[in-house]
């Protein structure tokens, strides 16, 4: 077969990069045969298609230390072994990733994974693979089409805000029914929040950086002058921190006081020259001591409304005589001690 004689020639077979073809190019013009070698140039860049990143976190769009990140893609030829560098906040991973391919029907498709590390920085996961295909062409792949991408979070989520309050008129004191309830603002999104309040389950409330836990006293809870409590915080990476009653943002605590208010010292007197007699006209005063701070002290003094007056745990109560009050041996009184928490307790002439 002369090529370079004058003919016709028909591609009949490919056999890449070898080709038959037929013609009349003979020297003497006799159809013939023949198989000749063609070296075919590739310059069109590979195809990269389905590219996708996943975390093994229970939330696949974060990770934290020792989850597993994987990349994959679909490339429409072979490549030569690609070299993907992986970022995490910018720098270089500390892990080295691996890789595997396979072929189905022409399709090649390439899995690139690595763990993540302890040393690894906190941020955006990004990455970089230049695909190569065999003839040298490149195509870099960085992003992923649908936009999804993955945060790496090794840190444990904090409270900006931590508070404790009772619903006890005096909110840092309650007594039983009082209503508990701790208050948090985290520096990060969280996926849950749960804990206890006095060693009992709580109910919670909230999402995103904003959560509430709250609970109601009962009689069976014992009496402390502060109530403890313990949060656990998650992440959405699963990050988790525990915070207690000793890391409230503002030094906010619970006394929890079931118990009535009693005294140390009563005393009646009159203002009379002998202060134990009295008659129309003269004051009567009650003095009293209480074994703890009083939010209030009310009573009567020979069955009428009396005067009071004092602060903390030192009161005083007054009543001054008049015509229409009954002669009587031993003046009656009786006064009721409210202590911060609400517990009372009622005094009366036999309790001096």
């Amino acid at each position: 077969l002369n090529l370079n004689a004058p003919a016709n020639y028909m591609v009949i077979q490919t056999h890449n990069p070898t080709v038959e073809v037929i013609g009349n190019g003979d020297d003497d013009g006799k159809s013939t045969t023949a198989a000749i070698t063609i070296n075919v140039i590739d310059t069109t860049a590979p195809v990269i298609t389905s590219i996708g990143i996943v975390s093994s976190n229970n939330t696949s769009t974060t990770a934290k230390t020792d989850d597993t990140i994987t990349l994959t893609f679909t490339s429409n030829e072979e490549l030569q072994t690609p070299n993907a560098s992986f970022f995490s906040g910018g720098n270089a991973i500390t892990d080295t990733p691996s890789n595997s391919v396979s072929n189905i029907n022409n399709e090649y498709n390439y899995t690139f994974s690595y763990t993540t590390h302890s040393s690894d920085t906190d941020g955006d996961v990004t990455f970089s693979i230049p695909c190569i295909d065999l003839a040298g062409n490149t195509t870099t792949i960085t992003t992923v089409p649908d936009g999804s991408s993955i945060k790496f979070d090794k840190t444990n989520p904090e409270a900006t805000t931590l508070t404790i309050v009772s619903d006890n008129l005096d909110n840092s004191v309650a007594n039983v029914g009082n209503v508990i309830t701790v208050t948090l603002v985290s520096n990060e999104d969280l996926a849950s929040l749960s804990g206890t309040i006095a060693n009992a389950a709580v109910s919670i409330s909230g999402s995103n950086q904003n959560w509430t836990a709250t609970y109601t006293l009962l009689n069976s809870d014992n009496e402390t002058t502060t109530i403890p409590f313990s949060l656990t915080l998650t992440d959405l990476a699963g990050n988790q921190s525990t915070l207690d009653q000793n890391n409230t943002t503002d030094g906010s605590s619970i006394n929890f006081d079931k118990t009535n208010p009693d005294v140390t010292s009563l005393t009646i007197v009159s203002d009379n020259t002998d202060q134990t007699k009295a008659i129309v006209g003269d004051t009567i005063t009650i003095n009293l001591i209480s074994n703890e701070n009083l939010l209030s002290l009310s009573g009567t003094i020979h069955g009428n409304s009396a005067t009071t007056s004092g602060t903390d745990n030192v009161w005083s109560v007054t009543y001054t005589l008049v015509d229409t009050d009954n002669e009587i041996v031993n003046i009656p009184f009786s006064l009721t001690l409210t202590d911060l928490a609400g517990n009372q307790t009622t005094l009366d002439q036999t309790n001096t």
